[in-house]
């Protein structure tokens, strides 16, 4: 094994293919208020965290409806459809590979815990991980703190952590912790996005392997 002891991985749209389902569910809503809707493009453009900057930029008025009922709302659609969803190409494959070097893995998301333990083992993945991360909300804050207490807790060398995700939060998240990050475009942010951050920007989930 390589200088990479841990692979810690974000969950929507690094593992879980849920970019096409969030679109439609937001879309939903702001045509029910008629406002305009988002194409892909718009929503990998402007998806961001905290996800209230987000939901205020695709155009909801929180003077008309707070935030927490729009993200109550915005859920139920989500998690209805969400179990259409597929998993990201080569993400299993990849699981497994790692598994199979030993190296240990873990999923830090800002998906709430007990939906994402539910999306998870709708695919069997439950066994790939020591720790699954998520928080104990809907309204999607800041993960940093989650990741930095799995290192502090598990007496790891950020060194020896690698983080996978898919939006310019993930790299945040990383540097706050200390470990280095590689992100995966075709999930909720742009390429354009993802490079501009910094970050190490892959082509596939496979690569992930040469970076250990």
């Amino acid at each position: 094994m390589g200088k990479t002891t841990t692979v810690i991985w974000d969950w929507n749209g690094t593992l879980l293919d849920d970019a096409p389902v969030c679109v439609a569910a937001i879309n939903d809503m702001l045509r029910e208020r008629s406002l305009p809707q988002l194409s892909a493009e718009r929503y990998q453009e402007i998806f961001c965290f905290p996800v209230s900057e987000y939901y205020r930029k695709a155009g909801f008025d929180f003077s008309k409806e707070p935030f927490e009922r729009l993200a109550v709302l915005y859920h139920e659609r989500y998690l209805a459809a969400s179990e259409r969803c597929p998993l990201c190409e080569g993400a299993l494959d990849t699981l497994q590979e790692l598994q199979r070097r030993g190296v240990r893995q873990a999923v830090l998301s800002a998906s709430h815990q007990r939906h994402l333990l539910w999306q998870m083992g709708l695919f069997g993945l439950l066994g790939y991980f020591d720790e699954i991360l998520g928080v104990s909300d809907i309204y999607a804050r800041s993960k940093a703190e989650l990741g930095q207490d799995f290192v502090r807790r598990r007496g790891l060398d950020p060194a020896g952590v690698l983080l996978v995700g898919d939006t310019e939060h993930d790299y945040e998240t990383a540097r706050a912790i200390g470990c280095r990050c590689l992100l995966i475009p075709g999930g909720h942010q742009s390429p354009g996005r993802l490079r501009r951050s910094g970050a190490t920007v892959l082509s596939s989930r496979k690569e992930i392997l040469e970076y250990l």
